[in-house]
């Protein structure tokens, strides 16, 4: 009777151990065909400050590139430029940003992702750490952070999709 209340007991184990996740933010390894087509399209931030304008282009160049470009304008006066992609290498999604005077780019690992958000990463970062998008229709939220600063975007599409 021993012998079968074990075997009983080591496949209800196995049984839980092999359970899906019910979370709905998917794993790095369910990554690989991530659809990030909601950014697609022309943004303009809601929450700039007085006398600034800033936007974020983004375009779909493959399956496994998006490239964007974000810039603040003063007046008729570029007073920032970042080049951005999401690209796939080697089955990994990768955010990566190119300021205009950077020699080099800064590289974010995807961490997490659903239908209509996503978080990269990069902890050897000085800031952001993080960098979080989150769209609901035309409007979109992007969040960096890192070292208990946090800078929140609000963009409204203006145009695209």
């Amino acid at each position: 009777m021993k012998l079968k209340s074990v075997i009983y007991l080591m496949i209800l184990i196995i049984i839980s151990c092999g359970e899906k996740q019910t979370d709905s933010k998917k794993d790095v390894s369910e990554l690989s065909i991530a659809n990030f087509d909601w950014l697609i399209g022309r943004w303009q931030r809601t929450n700039e400050g007085a006398g600034k304008e800033t936007f974020e282009q983004w375009n779909k160049n493959s399956e496994s590139e998006y490239v964007g470009m974000g810039c603040t304008l003063q007046g008729v006066d570029t007073i920032f430029k970042e080049d951005i992609q999401l690209i796939k290498s080697k089955n990994e999604w990768q955010f990566v940003v190119l300021q205009k005077n950077a020699s080099s780019p800064t590289i974010f690992s995807l961490s997490k992702m659903d239908a209509n958000s996503f978080i990269c990463e990069n902890a050897e970062n000085d800031f952001p750490k993080k960098i979080q998008y989150t769209s609901s229709g035309d409007k979109m939220i992007a969040i960096i952070s890192g070292g208990g600063k946090e800078i929140p975007f609000e963009f409204e599409r203006i145009s695209g999709k």
